[in-house]
Parts: C-alpha cells; structure tokens; sequence
C-alpha cells in the first residue's frame, strides 16, 4: 500500500450561488473528496465579479425584519457589466438550502422581510454579472427581536384618533379619522398607488386634545413588494429563441404574471453577452411588448440572453437563456497559400488553417482548386477536398514542365472564398533552371533580378545555389555572380545600356541549364533635385520683362542639366508662355499687356524629365507709367447746394493693382477745393455745400500706388441752382 500525492485543477463554465457554496464545503470544510483528502489553495473566479462584498451593518429593526447594508462591488472587480447582488440567508438552527434576494443595480441595502421571531439568521452576499454569480461577503450572524404587544388600558372617556400622510420630499399635510374606542381597525381610501404611508394612532381622552400615541406604522400601497423595493418578483417566461441569421438572434416570451410586476412595469430590458466579450448588446423594449430580436451580432456564436422587466423602482428578477447565431461563409481563405513541385508532375499544396475567430460555422474541410495557367475557362478548374485538419495536399498526374495556377478555399454550410493564386511549374529533370525569371532597373548603374525557387525532385528543402549571368547587349563579354536566394542585385552597369541576363540552378556540383535570357535597359539619368535659386524679374521698358536666375548646382544635378523652363502667367493664373532656354540662366520676354502683374517661376530639365519648380516672382510691367485720366464725367442731380456726377472710367490702368483711387478738383470763380476718393472701384461722386447760381468747373485724375498720378481729365462745367427752383 501506499499514497500518491497529484496536483488537480477543476474548470467550470459557470456555476449558480448553491454551487459555489456547496463546493467550498467539500473543498475548505470539510476538506475531502468520498475517502480522498484534498488540500485546495484557492477558487479563482474567470469573467464574473471576482471581489467581494463587504456587509457594513446588519440589524434586526422588528421581530419579523432583517436590515442588510453592504459595500458596492468596484467596476474593475465586476468583470463585466454589473447586474446586481444576491442576498442569501437561512436560519442557523434547522438544516434548510438558503433562500435568495436579489437586487438590481446599484442597490447596497435591502431590507428582508416575514422572518421569524427571535430567531439567528445568517446571512451573505453575492456580486454577480451577466455570466453568474461571483466570489460572496463574509457570512454575519442577526438574531431577529422577540414579539412585543402593545397594551393599553382606557380609563374615562376616550376615542381613538387615526392620522396617515404620504411619505414625500415636500411639506406633508395628515389626515385625521375619528374611531370610536369600541372599534380595533380603519380602511384607508382613495390613496395614490406604490406609495409609502406613514399611520399613527392616538388615544385622545376628553380633556386631553394632546393625546397618547399607541403606535405608527409605515405601510405602502404596493403591499405585495413592502417597503424598500416595487420591482418584479419573477422574470418574464421564454417561450422561444433562435437565431434569424448568422448576425441575429429571435426571442418571444409570456408578459410577466400581474401579481409579480409589484409596480407599474415600464418595460422590458435585454442583455445579448456574448462568451468572453466585454462588450454584450442591450435591448430596450415596451410593456406590451412579447418578442425582439438583436441584430449586428458576432457571426456564429454562443449567446446568454437575459431579460428583466422592470418598473420605476428598477428591475426585476432575471429569466436568462443561452442560442448561437446561424452559420457563415468563412470570412477569410486560408493564409500562406504555397504550391511548389514535388517530383515529375506532382505539386505539393500548403496553407494555414484558418483562425476559428474567422470560420463562422463548423469547419467542414478545405478546397484546392487548380488549372493550367494557360488556360481561361472557369470549366478547366480541377477541384479537390481536404478534411478540416488537413492542411496540405499532393496533386499528382500533372503535365509534366507545365504551370500551374492554384487557389484554396475554407468551407462550412457553403464555399468561402479562394484565396489568391499562386502558380507552381512541374519539373522533368531532376534538376532545372529558375523558372519566371524578371529583371528590371533600380538605378542607372544596377538591375535587379528575381525567379522562383527550384525544388529537387525526390528532395525537400535542397540546399542549392543560383549563377546568374548578364551580357552587354552587342559587346558578348558575359560576367557570372553567385546567388544563395531567389534575388540578384547587379552593380556598376552603364547607364542607359540594354543587357540580357538569365539564370541557372547549381546542386551537388551540377548545374543547369540557363533560362531563357531577359533583355532589360539601365536607367537613363535622373532628373535635377533642386530648383533654380535666385531668380529675378524686372521691367525694362514698358512692355518687356528681363529674367535671370542661378544654375543648378552639380550636386543636384544628378545628370546634364539640358536647359531651363520659364513658365509665365498673369496675376490671375492664367499661363501665357513657356519658354525653353538651353544652357542659359536668362531669357526675356517682349510685347507684353501693360499695367499687369506677371509671375515668373523656374525649372531645370534632363532628358529624364523636368525637376522642381523655383518659388515664383511677380513684376508689374510699365508700374512707372502714368496712367491715363478718366475719359467721361457725367452730371446728374444738380440741385441748389449739391451735385452728384457719375464716374466712367476705361482707361489702361483700370486692371491694374496699384490705382488707389480718384483724385475731383472742383472750382468756381472764387474758390478751389479738392476731394479725394480712396476706391479704385467708386464709380460716383457727390460734391456738396456749393453756393447756388454758380458755376463750377471739374476734373479728375487717377491715383497710383507708386505716387505717379495721372494727369487730369478734359475739364467740364456745370451750374448749381437758384435757391427759388
């Protein structure tokens, strides 16, 4: 005989408050399994609430109550959505299970009612989730108070006087009710439904308006919930649920009976959690309502639906049940598709699984499709199945040195969808050139060269080497380099220069035949990276602008810098000329539109194509020209004291951005005044305080930015009014 000493773990999806509690019996009581001790180091509890409570005070207020207070669980210690706390107690006298009350939210006080008289409870409470019950309080013992009547003896003359007031958060008003001293009770009416009432009775003698009080009471209208709570005492009864679709869920239940809603029902309240989520779907629906569905679910998965009515006073007691949503298509194929020949005309097929977060349904298996890559017909694809735990397969009977294009797809209740093709040669010779060998230019001096990996036959994973040659194309002189990988790069080539290269597969001292030879060209030169610094422009006559810059440096060359591009606008963006100057740092440009803005920029170019662009300059060509006066002054209104005329002015500066505006010079016979307009765009002006009867002589002028005005206008006349007209 002997002893054997072994480690165990125990898992469980879930487990109800009786569980738990009659697993730590076994497991810290009474510390044995049938004829086995057990020594457990502690339960860890894995999504529900896994800290507990804490009851802060616990009294009997009557013969007949229990008190519970309790500290609220925090919100990283719920492991999820709190859905409330489980009171359980039971009397400590006789062998009996507990008995639960539950509480919804926030709640951390209840008040326990219809216990027995003089008479230890004990007591504990749960935190719990959607997912169940978690981790309880520390057990506190409360001896319920014993019965105690209230006696009294009426000596002379005397009533009873009954007074009852709502419980409210405003002034309260009592009502008073005479009773005759032979009568031991009264019926309250006409009193606002799920209401708290405070009644007391005193015995008023004749000489004494005071009186005694006997006793008071608090009693709600709602007398089926009590005083604390008004939620429903059970959960509406699921009839049905199953999935609509691979996103939705369908569930139908019985209106909860009317004895057990204990308040106005509001309505009904859903929970969708998913297994593992942090993140359930909630659902609201109406007191009439009997069914809903949640949609926008996870694709075939596993659901704890829970649904509570509730009323003004929060909800009620929960009916959960589990469904899962429909199948899918798998919403991915499968990764790392591979395909590569094994053998005279044999291609090995290999993929990753796909991840079970991706399948949507039961994996039923797997789907290689394949066909000659030269042929276009989707009736040519040859498929063929591969159970679920498969994850490679041998095609075999192929053509031989034929290619071959390839796709895998997962399956479950139908086809996912095939993955990208890749394309696999069979071989005939033990050992062959690289197939698909491509090369193209990374620079003006290099090529770079590729081609698909070469499988021995009869030979895994074959430690081989690669000799890639390149000739000049005309020139006949070949230059070999060795290759451990499927890339070549090729260095200190000349620009500009057509070469052919190809490739061959060495294995055991033997090599190849080379592949086919591809003619590729290294690049021409770069284009500059710089712009031409230091440009300037100037007017030098009145219609002609001068351009000069600085050269690209030769660093920023990076080849023959084969001349410049001057490009030219007007101020409002509209390209008029682009002029080509080769090897030059200066050109000019003739017969250009007066009185306008122009902007300059420039750029270097090579044959390869043209570098950036300078920052642009702008120059006004004739800026110092006079500009030339108004042609048309017209008089309008004249009255006695005033005169408004009209401004028409068309003349070559009526574009230009440097005209600030209008200079009147108005006179009479006496006097001489001068009134300035600051608006290039004003087209009116109106002279005021003249003398009447007399007769005034105008003229205009054009102000410019640059102080040159224009010289004034034809002069014209007019005479002011009579002071009678």
């Amino acid at each position: 005989a002997g002893s054997v000493i072994a480690n165990l773990t125990l898992s469980f999806d879930t487990l109800s408050y009786d569980v738990i509690l009659l697993i730590e019996e076994v497991l810290f009581t009474n510390k044995s399994l049938g004829n086995m001790a057990i020594e457990c180091e502690a339960i860890r509890f894995v999504n529900v609430p896994d800290g507990s409570v804490r009851i802060i005070d616990a009294h009997a207020p009557n013969s007949t109550c229990v008190s519970v207070t309790w500290t609220g669980l925090p919100e990283e210690e719920s492991q999820g959505t709190l859905q409330g706390y489980k009171i359980l107690y039971k009397a400590t006298s006789v062998e009996s299970p507990y008995k639960a009350f539950v509480t919804y939210g926030a709640v951390t006080s209840v008040l326990i009612k219809d216990l027995r008289p003089s008479t230890q409870y004990i007591l504990m409470v749960f935190a719990f989730n959607v997912y169940g019950d978690g981790r309880h309080s520390q057990p506190v013992n409360v001896t319920t108070q014993g019965n105690s009547a209230l006696m009294f003896t009426g000596r002379g003359s005397f009533v009873y006087q009954a007074a009852y007031w709502a419980i409210t958060d405003g002034e309260v008003t009592a009502v008073l009710r005479q009773v005759s001293k032979t009568t031991n009770s009264i019926q309250l009416e006409h009193l606002e439904a799920f209401t708290v009432y405070v009644v007391q009775v005193k015995v008023v003698g004749m000489n004494d308006t005071a009186g005694h009080i006997w006793g008071q009471a608090k009693i709600s209208t709602d007398e089926a919930v009590g005083f604390f709570f008004s939620v429903p005492s059970a959960g509406p009864k699921i009839t049905a649920v199953h999935n609509t679709s691979s996103t939705s869920i369908f569930i139908k239940w019985e209106p909860i009976p009317k004895d057990k809603i204990r308040g106005i029902l509001l309505g009904y309240k859903l929970v969708f959690a998913e297994a593992g989520s942090q993140r359930p779907t909630f659902l609201t629906a109406s007191s009439n309502a009997t069914s809903a569905e949640a949609i926008d679910l996870e694709k075939f998965s596993i659901y704890v639906i829970v649904i509570q009515g509730y009323t003004r006073r929060g909800t009620g007691l929960a009916s959960n049940v589990q469904s899962i949503t429909g199948e899918d298509v798998p919403s991915r194929p499968p990764g790392n598709v591979a395909a590569f020949a094994n053998g005279t005309g044999v291609i090995r097929v290999t993929w990753i699984p796909v991840e079970a977060e991706f399948v949507h349904g039961i994996l039923r298996g797997y789907k290689v499709r394949f066909k000659e890559l030269a042929q276009t017909s989707a009736l040519d694809w040859i498929t063929e199945t591969v159970g679920s735990s498969g994850n490679y397969i041998e095609l075999s009977g192929l053509k031989p040195q034929t290619t071959y294009e390839v796709q895998v797809s997962a399956f479950t209740i139908r086809d996912g969808n095939y993955s990208e093709s890749v394309i696999a040669t069979t071989n005939k010779e033990p050992l062959s050139h690289p197939q698909n060998v491509t090369a193209h230019s990374t620079s003006p001096t290099s090529i770079t060269v590729n081609w698909n990996r070469v499988i021995v036959a009869e030979v895994i994973n074959a430690s081989l080497c690669y000799v890639v040659r390149w000739t000049e194309d005309g020139n006949g002189v070949e230059r070999n380099a060795t290759a451990n990988t499927t890339s070549y790069v090729i260095t200190d080539l000349r620009m500009a220069t057509e070469y052919n290269v190809c490739v061959a597969t060495v294995h055991n001292a033997l090599i190849s035949e080379f592949s086919s030879k591809v003619l590729v060209r290294t690049q021409d030169l770069q284009v500059p990276s710089s712009p031409p610094e230091n440009v300037f422009v100037r007017t030098t006559n009145h219609s002609d602008l001068q351009i000069t810059w600085s050269r690209v440096p030769s660093n920023a060359a990076h080849s023959v810098v084969i001349g410049y591009h001057v490009r030219v606008a007007r101020e409002n963006g509209k390209e008029i000329a682009i002029a080509t100057c080769p090897f030059r740092a200066n050109t000019s440009l003739s017969n250009l539109t007066v009185y306008q803005n122009y902007c300059v920029a420039v750029a270097a170019f090579s044959r390869r194509g043209i570098g950036p662009v300078s920052l642009r300059k702008c120059a006004v060509v004739d800026d110092g020209a006079i500009c030339p006066p108004p042609q048309k002054l017209i008089v309008r209104n004249v009255t006695a004291t005033n005169a408004s005329l009209k401004l028409v002015y068309d003349g070559a500066c009526v574009n230009a951005s440097f005209v600030t505006g209008y200079r009147v010079t108005y006179s009479s016979s006496a006097n001489r005044w001068q009134l300035e307009i600051p608006d290039a765009r004003s087209t009116s002006v109106f002279l005021q305080n003249l003398t009447p009867n007399t007769t005034y002589q105008v003229e205009i002028m054009v102000l410019t930015l640059n102080g040159k005005d224009s010289v004034p206008s034809e002069p014209m006349q007019f005479i002011t009014k009579k002071i009678s007209e």
